[in-house]
């Protein structure tokens, strides 16, 4: 787990001792419909010691991966003068509140040779091209899946 304090100033930091993750006997009233077990469920318990008294503390399973820090993130990886020659953004569409759902395109070399006006050596067919699909946070409060989209596209752009 990972707590902040707004009186440590100190952000986002591992925290506590004593962690457990352990499955759990389900409750009543949350078992899927017909009662069948999907899985079990799990319980993440763990002993936290308050620094300050009269302090707001939150917790969270993971750090959290924030829409602003990910804008963040793609603006500068748009404006890098390496990566910006074979990425594409775009957006995908509008979330029910609003929120842009964005798409990332990473092009090949060749692509990005064309699209600069060089000469690219033999370029082969896009339609014949392996393509792959790689998509995150598919769910709310899934930010270990941002951070691993974070590392994933950090390595496909060095």
């Amino acid at each position: 787990p990972v707590v902040w304090s707004e009186r440590s100033g100190r952000g986002w930091e591992r925290a506590g001792s004593d962690v457990r993750f352990y499955p759990s006997e389900p409750r009543p009233g949350l078992l899927p419909e017909g009662g069948a077990k999907r899985g079990g469920f799990q319980t993440l318990s763990w002993v936290h010691t308050f620094e300050f008294d009269e302090d707001t503390v939150f917790f969270a399973f993971h750090y959290p991966y924030t829409y602003s820090f990910q804008r963040r993130v793609l603006s500068q990886l748009m404006s890098h003068p390496y990566s910006s020659r074979f990425l594409k953004r775009g957006t995908l569409c509008r979330t029910v509140g609003g929120v842009k759902c964005e798409t990332l395109e990473i092009i090949s070399p060749k692509d990005a040779q064309e699209a600069a006006g060089e000469q690219a050596a033999s370029p082969s067919p896009k339609e014949q091209r392996p393509l792959a699909v790689i998509t995150s946070r598919v769910h709310p409060g899934e930010s270990n899946a941002s951070w691993m989209m974070h590392g994933w596209l950090q390595f496909l752009c060095s």
